[in-house]
């Protein structure tokens, strides 16, 4: 298992969470999961 770098770390214990939020609804949004006029602000 490899080194976690620290925004991995944080993304995974949560502490990121408000920072990455923001990618991973685009992520969705463009695998067509989420429709695309949900707002991330």
């Amino acid at each position: 298992m490899k080194e976690l770098s620290q925004q991995e770390f944080e993304v995974i214990s949560g502490a990121g969470f408000e920072s990455d939020y923001y990618w991973i609804i685009e992520r969705l949004k463009k695998d067509g999961i989420l429709p695309p006029q949900i707002r991330t602000n």
